[in-house]
């Protein structure tokens, strides 16, 4: 038996798809509460007879993916120690009293062994403890920015190996939660603007239909046209790192195509982790979710307005567009276009009254 994911074109013979797997001794794993998509554990003979007799979107292999760290390391059961390279003063913003109350955040990981997490889903098998520390890093990084935000777990993989379907199902149950979804992970699919694959039509599914924010790394692959999925979503913050002691687009950080500005913006992807160094896009991703948490509230928790203030904050360094987006995040502009915008509403507010 294999796992694959199968999209249909139309609803009216998903009864006689759900037939011909339980006919042949097959079963569904998952289905889209949202799209004509479900994955399915059948035989090769059962792959052919679907296809042979379906008109599908297509029927592939559960995808594999993977977290989009450089180094693995099993998790620690120590107070857990969080240093970033280059720093980023998120001092500053809780000085300003931006801390991310009320604002959700979920991560799709490896599990977190934080005793501060709000909520634990597993969708392994395995139980949602943490073998690897790959999810406790990226949610300490999320909570170093935003110490105000809920963050809630959701366990897609055991090891590093992340499946397709894990992923799909805990987005679905993640949306109905959480404002901000993490995604430090990535895929190598066939993903095409005019053809997408599930993750990235998920994504922009959720933020244009749910108002939710997706943060999603660009990936480590290090070279052009070269980020992973869902991170060529439209709708999603694409994130690339940059090198440790520079300015400078990191040599792992995925590019982009020329043209499309993705990924979208840089920033930090080198941490020390109880004094062990690590790096990737994993990382500059939940900087920028925290960021994005410690301010959505006063937002309204708006995508669209969001992604303005922090896009139009973020520094030029010099790059293609395809490498750098819009730019490497400025924390102290963006903070200070949020205290103008405050400083506003109080003035507006006083001349009403």
């Amino acid at each position: 038996m294999e796992t694959y994911l199968l999209k249909y074109k139309e609803l009216d013979v998903l009864s006689l798809i759900e037939n011909t797997i339980e006919r042949n001794g097959g079963f569904i794993v998952y289905s889209s509460p949202v799209f004509p998509i479900m994955g399915v554990s059948i035989n090769k003979e059962t792959k052919i007879e679907i296809e042979e007799t379906f008109d599908l979107e297509y029927i592939i292999k559960d995808p594999d993916g993977q977290l989009q760290n450089l180094d693995g390391t099993i998790t620690s059961t120590k107070k857990n120690h969080l240093q970033i390279v280059p720093s980023l003063n998120f001092q500053e913003l809780r000085n300003s009293n931006y801390v991310g109350w009320t604002t959700t955040v979920a991560v799709l990981d490896s599990g977190i062994n934080e005793s501060w997490v709000s909520e634990h889903t597993d969708l392994t098998g395995y139980g949602s403890t943490a073998v690897f520390d790959h999810g406790t890093k990226v949610a300490n990084i999320i909570k170093a920015a935003a110490p105000g935000a809920r963050i809630l777990s959701y366990k897609v993989c055991q090891h590093e190996k992340v499946k397709g379907t894990a992923v799909l199902s805990a987005i679905d149950q993640a949306v109905t939660k959480a404002d901000i979804i993490n995604l430090s992970i990535g895929f190598d699919v066939d993903c095409k603007p005019d053809h997408l694959c599930p993750f990235c039509e998920y994504v922009n599914y959720y933020t244009q239909n749910s108002g939710k924010l997706f943060v999603v790394a660009a990936g480590n692959k290090g070279k052009e046209d070269s980020i992973q999925c869902p991170g060529k979503s439209q709708e999603a913050i694409t994130v690339a790192a940059i090198k440790p002691y520079s300015q400078a687009l990191a040599d792992y950080s995925s590019r982009g195509v020329p043209g499309i500005k993705k990924p979208n913006i840089l920033t930090s992807g080198t941490i020390y982790f109880n004094q062990v160094m690590d790096e990737g896009t994993s990382f500059s991703t939940p900087a920028i979710t925290g960021v994005c948490a410690s301010f959505f509230p006063y937002v309204s928790k708006n995508v669209s307005e969001m992604k303005s203030r922090l896009y139009s904050s973020a520094i030029d360094i010099g790059l293609p567009e395809h490498h750098q987006g819009f730019g490497l995040l400025d924390l102290e502009k963006l903070l200070e276009v949020f205290k103008n915008d405050q400083s506003d509403d109080q003035s507006k507010g006083q001349k009403q009254n």
